[in-house]
């Protein structure tokens, strides 16, 4: 659900820099059927954007008003820091399709709640406790976030 994507898009953004235009429930919300691998690929689908941008940059930072390279080493003062941003990840989202099929997604699901059902049936309980682990939870963004 949109909850489960926000957190791995939370975590894998975590070891991203990104701009305060960077709407991640949005994305989550919009990004329905992907796997925790298809949000990872998105965010450094969009890093390597904002990279070229921050190359771009520098090229450009190296030339005089008329276009000709700056002699020296002047566009090595001027090294940027690749900002994701929200236009990087929403060009990349346009782009973006879900790895698993339909009914590869409905496989998992059933998979997934047989071994929900099994574990809480061999535990005798149906109560989520405090440290229950992510399958008594009920939600798998633990396992990917985790």
């Amino acid at each position: 659900d949109t909850e489960d994507r926000c957190q791995i898009l939370q975590k894998v953004c975590s070891k991203v820099k990104t701009a305060s235009d960077v709407d991640l429930f949005s994305l989550a919300d919009r990004a329905k059927h992907c796997s925790g691998a298809d949000l990872q690929a998105m965010v450094y689908n969009a890093q390597l954007l904002a990279v070229h941008a921050a190359l771009d940059e520098v090229v450009e930072g190296s030339k005089n008003n008329d276009g000709a390279p700056l002699s020296g080493d002047s566009g090595a003062k001027h090294r940027p820091t690749p900002v994701i941003t929200g236009e990087h990840l929403e060009q990349v989202l346009s782009d973006l399709r879900p790895s698993l099929s339909s009914a590869e997604r409905k496989k998992y699901d059933r998979i997934f709640k047989e071994f929900k059902r099994a574990h809480q049936a061999s535990k005798g309980d149906d109560d989520d406790e405090p440290g229950d682990p992510w399958w008594e939870k009920g939600t798998k963004s633990t396992l990917l976030c985790g």
